[in-house]
């Protein structure tokens, strides 16, 4: 357990920091754009989003290879690999030249990216069973909140010196995960007894739910970036540090979800997964209803904090589940298939949250996505009481 504790930390150092890194660049997306020449703000809405979510587009089918490749050769070396690349494409972005220079350059951070996926797939194989939810919520803490107060560093540091240069601190971030994971134990998959292959079937009817549950949190978590700093331009009437409050705003959830992540894993352990993620599914489907009816930054910012609570009680839980419900030879493939539903619910929240607001304005995604949270509320529920006896 003292081994496990020590990679645990390591990895989640390694985590945070590439949340840092990457997510600074969720507020900046539409000023930068608009640098580079756009000026519409239709055009602007649409292609921020799109320049944010064709990473995760391209994450989602890279991520099944990378994971049997960890598996077969080391998780060791695709954190390695994914945390300098990811380092190399984002200092290229400070010279990009136009939209689509941007674009190519997102697209191939997708393909060789995958960092995050890769230390959630290793400590929850690594992690004790009892200890699953813990495990997993810490490291939550540190994928959700870096990924949320990254914006808010990204957003400060633009104001100061500028777009460009900010992209150049993203990539010395990126290295400095690159670094750290030098001093991860590598660790290859091991054989799996007949004991263990014949002790529990993976119900992947309920694995499919809990994909599909995946996807819908990734679509209202990191996607949504754009969408928020272009509604906070909306309501700040001022003007003033616009940037900075559009950071602001985005990290609030991760400052919340620091303290609460792996206390609702602790708890979640003991009563079982199920009743804290319908739970969590409810509370962020009326935060984020309330949101449309925000009418200044830090009444925003309130909500934001209380979607940061509800989160620590989704992506850890679904994860434990996950291997709850997976017998141990297949739980490498059960993860990088959850895990490609991540990636492909922060493209479709990038895309088709920029494409809604573009239409009919930022409010409107926020009414989508609280019904999402609805209809997977019932629809987990109905799949629990349905399937519970097969897992």
């Amino acid at each position: 357990m003292k081994n496990f504790k020590k990679t645990l930390l390591i990895c989640w150092f390694g985590v945070f920091v590439t949340s840092i890194g990457l997510s600074q660049i969720a507020p900046v997306l539409p000023f930068y754009l608009r640098e580079l020449g756009l000026s519409k703000y239709d055009d602007i809405a649409f292609y921020s989003g799109l320049a944010w979510g064709i990473t995760p587009l391209f994450v989602s089918i890279f991520t099944p290879v990378w994971g049997f490749l960890g598996a077969k050769f080391g998780y060791k070396s695709m954190l390695l690999r994914a945390s300098l690349g990811m380092a190399i494409l984002t200092l290229m972005l400070a010279f990009a030249r136009d939209v689509f220079d941007v674009l190519t350059i997102r697209a191939l951070t997708g393909i060789v990216a995958g960092f995050n996926s890769t230390a959630v797939i290793f400590i929850a194989m690594k992690a004790p069973k009892k200890f699953a939810a813990y495990a997993l919520g810490t490291l939550s803490t540190a994928s959700v909140s870096g990924s949320l107060i990254g914006p808010l560093f990204g957003g400060l540091v633009a104001e100061f010196v500028g777009l460009r240069f900010l992209f150049a601190i993203v990539a010395f971030f990126l290295f400095c995960s690159f670094i750290t994971m030098c001093f991860v134990s590598d660790t290859k998959s091991k054989s799996v007894n007949k004991v263990e292959k014949e002790g529990k079937k993976t119900n992947f009817y309920m694995v499919i739910i809990l994909c599909l549950l995946t996807f819908v949190i990734n679509f209202a978590v990191f996607g949504i970036a754009p969408v928020l700093s272009l509604y906070v331009e909306e309501i700040h009437k001022s003007g003033e540090l616009i940037v900075f409050y559009a950071g602001l705003v985005v990290a609030a959830s991760g400052i919340s979800n620091i303290f609460f992540a792996a206390k609702i894993g602790k708890i979640a352990d003991k009563i079982g997964y199920e009743k804290i993620i319908i739970v969590s599914l409810l509370f962020s489907a009326l935060v984020f209803y309330t949101q449309i009816f925000a009418q200044s930054v830090f009444a925003l910012i309130a909500l934001r904090l209380l979607f940061g609570i509800s989160l620590g009680g989704l992506a850890p839980c679904v994860n434990a589940m996950l291997k709850k419900i997976s017998d141990k030879s297949k739980l490498s493939l059960v993860l990088s298939i959850n895990q490609s539903f991540f990636a492909l619910g922060g493209f479709a929240s990038g895309f088709g949250n920029g494409y809604l607001a573009a239409l009919f304005g930022a409010k409107t995604t926020f009414i989508v996505i609280a019904f999402l949270f609805l209809l997977s509320a019932v629809l987990f529920f109905l799949s629990t009481k349905i399937l519970k006896n097969k897992y």
